[in-house]
């Protein structure tokens, strides 16, 4: 029961809030936004709820003898990337009168490989919208797009892989939990690189997988741009001059907050809060208020943090995207195995010396 209301906030909450949020975020940086404020910055919030909301009216037109794969195939597209919220843990673990409160739906010890499954499922959905439109060109630019999706899948998995060797584990949960700590910089940079400069002595810096892995990084990010669908939630003109089903729309936002979200608890700390780790925060809010209060108050910022920095990386991705050329399909193979599936295995493999160098010390 506990796993069924979680899933059940779970998707009310994403629906609800993260769906507007990134058609909130689309919106701004169109160049013809503009600026509101006061009563027209609570229209604007209204208007993109509304058109996050609305997509799902849109039923789109299909061929007769396809159109249950075109009525399945949407509903494909949402759900699969929408099961992978379940293993992103939104906050920690936290102990109450015996009973844990944990901050994900699911746990896994592989985690991390789930979900980059899930993304790599997802991206069958354009090729399927092709074949239930059942039109030569449109088959064959839905197969390019799948591939060009699933290609991109390789390195993001070589990155993903890294952020697991690093911290011991491809459990998502256990990979947040890890990063909510301060490391020393000599701690980490004596092993590999020998003595530092007394000056970096007492520095520490947060255990944030950008840090361990800003290589790793690069390349996640550079792979999900690519490997990301379009979200022209709130795109202007009518919705009758798209032809596409609203849930498209809805699947291309779902993925791509899956994405920010699996990049924030990789490499941005996940519900971490820098500086204020979890066991410093608890004691210090049970003392005055007791424990009850200091679970549900810790929980709850740790959720506000995370949604934060997952909102952060949706704008950054779609700032990436707006502000780098368009590449024809051909070149971005061309970037994919050319530049990130090496850059990919050199980090890898870094990685593994440099883990075993720092083990063995």
């Amino acid at each position: 029961m506990e796993a069924l209301a979680k899933s059940v906030l779970l998707v009310a909450g994403l629906l609800l809030g993260i769906v507007p949020a990134v058609a909130w975020i689309e919106r701004r940086q169109q160049p013809e936004a503009a600026a509101p404020s006061g009563a027209g910055s609570v229209r604007r919030a209204l208007q993109d709820l509304d058109a996050a909301l609305r997509v799902l009216a849109r039923p789109g037109q299909a061929p007769f003898p396809a159109r249950w794969l075109h009525r399945l195939t949407p509903a494909f597209a949402v759900l699969v990337p929408l099961t992978g919220f379940a293993w992103i843990p939104f906050a920690g673990v936290y102990s109450a009168n015996r009973s844990p409160l944990r901050g994900a739906a699911a746990e896994s010890e592989v985690g991390a490989l789930l979900v980059a499954a899930l993304l790599m499922v997802a991206c069958i959905a354009p090729a399927l919208a092709a074949f239930a439109r059942r039109e030569a060109s449109e088959l064959q630019s839905g197969l390019r797009a799948a591939g060009l999706a699933a290609s991109f899948q390789l390195p993001l998995l070589l990155a993903i892989l890294a952020v697991g060797m690093v911290f011991g584990s491809l459990s998502l949960g256990e990979i947040a939990a890890a990063q909510d700590r301060a490391v020393p910089v000599a701690g980490l940079l004596e092993p590999s690189f020998g003595p530092t400069l007394p000056a970096l002595a007492d520095a520490r810096v947060p255990a944030w997988g950008l840090f361990f892995q800003p290589l790793g990084f690069v390349v996640f990010f550079v792979a999900a741009l690519a490997a990301s669908p379009e979200t022209p939630i709130a795109a202007p003109g009518p919705p009758d001059d798209d032809a596409r089903p609203g849930l498209y729309r809805l699947a291309a936002c779902v993925h791509m907050a899956l994405v920010a979200a699996l990049a924030t608890t990789l490499f941005f700390g996940g519900f971490a809060i820098p500086g204020l780790t979890t066991a410093a925060l608890l004691p210090a809010l049970a003392k005055p208020f007791g424990l009850a209060f200091a679970v549900g108050a810790c929980a709850l910022l740790h959720v506000a943090l995370f949604v934060a920095k997952l909102l952060f990386v949706v704008w950054l991705l779609l700032a990436a995207r707006a502000l780098l050329p368009r590449l024809h399909p051909r070149q971005w193979m061309r970037v994919c195995w050319l530049g990130l599936f090496p850059l990919a295995l050199v980090n890898l493999v870094a990685t593994a010396w440099v883990v075993a160098v720092w083990t063995a010390a």
